[in-house]
């Protein structure tokens, strides 16, 4: 097999611009294919001496191939298209002479779409060897040339993704002349929605090769400089790592809205003193998916069922550190619309009040001072960020050894017990146990930011101006991605220099309390494996690796 897929690469193309004889194919000169158009229009059209409304429309098209690094458009290679087209309906209406009220529709719909050579579309695996029950196992749409990344070389892959996104917006404006005032309010309802599908080539199978099985002697040898060579009979032994995976990929469907309201007043104080003074009041729906396909949150207070007999385990032999009546196997991830769960994934504050400052002062004929300051939120729902899709994406990894010596499953068959489906949300809590796993901070504190200046202007002779201004702008509540399962800081060294005692202590292997206890399909080999690193057990969520959040 392993020549077979060789022989789709190309023969060394140019001469080697390294002294090791490497970069024999990299092809400085590769360039990108595009053809794009883009287009216009615009109908304005008075309705009566009070009423005028205009329609615009715009689109912009582009196609492009470019990435072929081996040539061999089955290999490498995208084939991306970009469409957008926007629209706009605005209507003005006087309603006297001092008030006039202005609606709009607006509409934006982009799509980004990766994909590949078309004959690479649906390929038949068999042709390279692997098992009909395999090929058969990847849907027709998204089977491709498998992802071969061999370690010092160019490897394979093709993008896949359909990725369209809509934008609605309804403003409407009622403005007012009082006097010295020009009071202006109005309201604006937006709605931003996303869906993605993809077919990747790792939906295909990624099998990655290192010299993890051909350095020698020993299995702790060193590696050829990048692996070279190593890699490439790795491959022509069948011996993938176990990096290596197939994935069942979900689409979703997502959708988040906002509304605003807004008041403000430009008056004119005096014939040298002007003020703008404004409130802005937002709030966001949260996000949303169409088909509830996300993790939701964490319930810290869950107890999973695998407690009881992980503590017993663990009390044959625990650490000093955590006695084993302190050992929890707590929480779980909740999911949209599931055991009571509402379908936002996470709740929005409805708060977000705006006050905007503004001042210009004339001090002569030749000296203007000016200054302002707002308060500006950042936003929470589609804009921000994905849903989360634990359980409704899942990969089944590659397990060739379970010794390192005995190879029970190889290139030739990879999967021979078949690929694992997604489970979606079916086991609630206990989905992804042994795994990482993402969830929403479900009551979110929005960012914002603090903006003012005061700056001077002078006229000089000659018509020159000079201007002086100082800006300010302070964040607050910014948004970080936290791992919330990691040793606890009172376990780690305290020394400057690297603390190899430590290092050893906390690495050191124990008695693996998860070990023979039943876990979900997929769990990784750090919760299947008989022992464990002590500092695995002094985290948090000892049952999870990672369990990453907003905060």
């Amino acid at each position: 097999m392993g020549k077979k897929i060789l022989s789709y690469f190309p023969d060394p193309r140019f001469t080697p611009s390294a002294a090791d004889g490497t970069n024999n194919n990299y092809d400085a000169g590769l360039t990108e294919e595009a053809k794009y158009y883009t287009w216009t229009f615009r109908v304005d059209h008075t309705i009566s001496d009070k009423q005028r409304m205009f329609v615009r429309g715009s689109a912009y098209t582009r196609n492009s191939t470019y990435d072929n690094y081996l040539a061999n458009t089955l290999l490498t290679g995208n084939f991306f298209s970009f469409f957008s087209r926007n629209g706009v309906i605005d209507d003005v209406y006087t309603i006297n002479p001092t008030t006039v009220l202005n609606v709009r529709f607006g509409y934006s719909r982009f799509i980004r779409a990766d994909t590949t050579d078309p004959a690479n579309i649906g390929w038949d695996l068999t042709q390279l060897g692997f098992p009909a029950s395999y090929n058969n196992s990847i849907p027709e749409e998204v089977r491709r040339f498998p992802n071969i990344a061999m370690t010092g070389y160019q490897s394979t892959g093709v993008a896949g993704e359909f990725r369209p996104v809509e934008v609605y917006s309804v403003p409407v404006t009622l403005q007012k002349a009082m006097g010295k005032h020009f009071l202006k309010t109005g309201v604006e309802f937006r709605s931003y929605r996303e869906t993605d599908s993809f077919n990747a080539g790792n939906q295909t199978g990624q099998f990655n090769f290192d010299s993890t099985y051909t350095r020698g002697p020993l299995d702790n040898s060193t590696a050829a400089p990048s692996s070279y060579g190593q890699s490439v009979a790795a491959l022509l032994l069948g011996l993938p790592t176990s990096s290596s995976l197939v994935r069942r990929a979900a689409s979703y469907a997502e959708q988040s809205t906002s509304w605003g309201f807004f008041l403000q007043d430009d008056w004119k104080v005096t014939s040298k003193l002007s003020l703008n003074l404004g409130l802005r009041w937002e709030f966001e729906g949260p996000l949303t998916e169409r088909y509830d396909r996300s993790v939701r949150g964490l319930d810290y207070n869950y107890v999973q069922p695998i407690s009881p007999q992980v503590i017993a385990n663990y009390a044959t032999s625990p650490t000093p550190e955590v006695p084993a009546s302190q050992i929890k196997v707590n929480g779980g991830l909740t999911f949209s619309n599931v055991n009571g769960q509402p379908r936002g994934l996470y709740n929005t504050p409805k708060v977000n009040l705006m006050p905007r400052f503004g001042f210009a002062y004339q001090f002569d004929n030749k000296t203007v001072v000016r200054g302002g300051y707002g308060i500006f939120f950042g936003f929470l729902g589609e804009r921000r960020g994905d849903v989360v899709q634990t359980g409704f994406t899942r990969d089944t990894n590659y397990i060739g050894t379970t010794d390192g010596v005995n190879f029970t499953t190889t290139l030739s068959n990879p999967w021979p017990t078949g690929i694992l489906e997604p489970i979606g949300s079916s086991l609630g809590p206990q989905t992804y146990l042994g795994q990482a796993v993402t969830f929403f901070h479900t009551s979110p504190v929005p960012s914002y930011a603090q903006r003012w200046q005061v700056g001077i202007q002078r006229e000089l002779p000659h018509g020159i101006v000079v201007e002086a201004t100082y800006v300010g702008n302070r964040g607050t509540h910014i948004e970080i991605n936290r791992n919330l399962n990691v040793t606890p800081q009172q376990y780690l060294s305290k020394s400057p220099v690297r603390d190899q005692t430590t290092i050893n202590y906390l690495t050191a292997l124990m008695k693996n309390p998860f070990y023979g206890v039943t876990l979900p399909a997929g769990a990784t080999s750090t919760f299947t494996s008989s022992t464990i690193a002590r500092e695995r057990l002094m985290r948090p969520f000892p049952q999870f690796d990672t369990v990453n959040s907003t905060v």
